[in-house]
């Protein structure tokens, strides 16, 4: 743990821009680098939220569940058939408004009664049909202890909802989040498209927490045997997509008994719907979340502050050394260098290989697919016009149900190839350092924890971890010491849950006729041709996307440490060059900061979580 002065002294050191400077001047970084990271850092600190949205297919009783944990009494709209794409927020506060507040998306908030009719207005889609009303979120307060650490709980969409703006809201809210818990039922039992969900988001949040939702009407020996099924399919998708997480506990929760005990402040009735064990682990991650991020942003301007000294001191060596003695030590850093380089191409080499295989098998999975899912389809369809359904709506849901189960089959082979690739990548890269001018052992480690640290320390929001620059963020954590094959993992994991969102949500999914004509089996034939044309060309152009994204980081990533060796260089011959008494004051210059570098070591010991 981090005692009160080693939190004073690290807050304090993040806002020190002399400490940047030199972490800058000495690591090798741009000015004011340093700086922009870790004012990053302090915005981390400060948040001091533990966001965790409850995510779930509609109609798992997400909303009965919240309104049991956090307020004891119907707050959030329980009776809906299917919501906007406004999260709700529920937030901790000592004395909480008995009303909401809703966030529109040009700024406005409107303060409303904290109850079901009023909420309603804005999270039925009924009364706000595709959130015309302009709403990004709606904001609720709750004094339960559960939530003073800064455990922020989330009301999100129903995966599988049936508008693309439910599931984009889902996938923006999921990437700002540190932990997830997934809502599940008993009948019926995981879904593909409900492991297909799971799987894209617990491969990016590791924090996870699965309820299974026991409702009063389901016997007990169904709700045990659901989970036990519900067990065996996350155990699967941990297997076949080499997932780094532990095998988690189905929590089994009876969400109405468990409002009603809420309500009544029974405590028999709580423990007999299950809450206390749930709760207990929820309040156990929230307060100790902080502290690992603590921890770990320690650790990591340590690292930044001894890997600059050490810098320093070998600045000190090429100004203070004869020519012949420097001259042969920079002579041994080429060496160094040199294995070092080619092993770094060696690795991108075997990285390209690893994704061109990939690219190639889902290539010949798409053509099987389109053979396959286009006579399905056909079938399934012709069936269904025989059967009376051959125009209207009907029609339209019809085709959109049939493509919908297509369109998983597909998206479930290209995710697990892209999992399966990122964990070989990340393998691949794992222990794999920026060039340090440090003597090199012609190793590379693996070191798990470090995977962890750095993903820990990223900062949260806006997608960041899916753009080049977060992915580049990553890598620049890692400099201290840790894997480039973190920054690849955040490459692929983005484009992952970009994919899932424009897939699941989107075009490819949505019937491509509007025909009513009484002669419609040409016309949906045709829709169907069209719809597996542009979803083997979407996913082709999506995989594509990725790859290129993730060689263009890896190749800038190796210039960089070529530019690094020889400005390092430069440096050496340029003091080699420099007259006697300037080489003095340098070396006068480079002796103080060797000393405050010491001195900030020095106050700032290394922690431990």
């Amino acid at each position: 743990m981090i005692g009160m002065n080693a939190r004073n002294t690290l807050e304090s050191l993040l806002a020190d821009g002399e400490l940047a400077r030199l972490v800058d001047q000495y690591g090798g970084g741009k000015a004011g680098e340093a700086a922009q990271r870790y004012a990053l850092f302090r915005d981390r600190l400060g948040l001091r939220r533990f966001v965790v949205p409850v995510a779930g297919i509609q109609g798992t009783g997400k909303s009965t569940f919240l309104n049991a944990i956090a307020f004891g009494r119907p707050v959030l709209p329980i009776d809906a058939d299917e919501t906007t794409c406004v999260p709700v927020e529920i937030r901790h506060a000592r004395e909480p408004a008995m009303e909401a507040v809703i966030h529109f998306q040009d700024g406005r908030t409107e303060r409303v009664p904290a109850d079901e009719e009023s909420l309603g207005r804005f999270v039925h889609n009924g009364n706000n049909p595709g959130n015309q009303l302009g709403v990004s979120k709606v904001v609720l307060e709750s004094d339960r202890p559960l939530l003073e650490s800064g455990l922020v709980l989330v009301d999100l969409p129903g995966v599988g909802s049936l508008t693309a703006a439910n599931l984009e809201t889902t996938r923006r809210y999921l990437e700002e989040s540190a932990g997830v818990l997934f809502m599940l039922r008993t009948t019926p039992p995981i879904t593909r498209s409900e492991s297909l969900f799971v799987t894209t988001w617990w491969a990016r949040l590791p924090t996870a927490f699965f309820v299974q939702n026991w409702w009063t009407d389901e016997p007990a020996e169904e709700a045990a045997d659901g989970r036990e099924h519900n067990q065996k399919v996350l155990q699967g998708i941990i297997e076949r997509n080499r997932l780094a997480v532990p095998m988690p506990s189905i929590h089994l929760v009876n969400a109405y008994r468990a409002l009603e005990g809420s309500l009544k402040q029974d405590a028999a009735l709580l423990d007999a719907a299950g809450l206390p064990p749930l709760l207990d682990v929820l309040a156990r991650t929230a307060h100790t979340w902080p502290e690992r991020i603590r921890a770990d942003i320690g650790a990591t301007l340590r690292a930044d502050m001894a890997y600059a000294l050490e810098m320093a001191h070998e600045r000190l060596k090429s100004l203070s050394g004869d020519r012949a003695t420097v001259e042969a030590r920079m002579k041994q850093q080429q060496e160094q260098f040199d294995v070092y380089f080619t092993q770094l191409k060696a690795r991108l080499s075997e990285a390209r290989g690893d994704m061109e295989e990939t690219l190639a098998t889902i290539r010949q999975d798409i053509s099987t697919w389109s053979r396959n899912a286009a006579a399905e389809l056909r079938n399934n369809m012709r069936t269904k016009l025989r059967a009376g359904i051959v125009d209207g709506h009907r029609l339209v849901r019809a085709l959109q149900d049939e493509q919908s189960v297509q369109a998983d089959e597909l998206f479930e082979k290209v995710q697990t190839h892209l999992l399966v690739l990122q964990d070989k990548l990340g393998e691949r890269f794992a222990g794999l350092h920026a060039w340090r001018g440090q003597k090199f052992s012609g190793r590379f480690t693996v070191d798990q924890e470090e995977r962890t640290r750095y993903e820990n320390v990223l900062p949260q929001g806006g997608g960041a971890l899916s753009a080049l620059g977060g992915a580049a963020l990553g890598a620049k954590i890692g400099a201290a010491g840790g894997p480039v094959g973190v920054a690849v993992g955040t490459i692929i994991g983005g484009a992952l849950g970009f994919f899932f969102g424009s897939w699941a949500g989107g075009k490819a999914r949505k019937a491509a006729t509007e025909s009513r004509a009484s002669n419609v089996e040409p016309e949906v034939f045709a829709a169907i041709d069209r719809f597996i044309a542009e979803a083997s060309r979407d996913t082709l152009a999506q995989v594509r996307g990725f790859s290129d994204h993730v060689e263009t980081f890896l190749n800038q990533w190796m210039q960089e440490q070529r530019q690094r060796f020889d400005a390092d260089r430069e440096q050496v011959f340029a003091d080699l060059r420099t007259e006697k008494d300037e080489r003095a004051r340098q070396h006068g210059r480079v002796a103080a900061d060797c000393s405050a570098l010491e001195k900030y070591l020095a106050q700032f010991p290394e922690v431990r979580s």
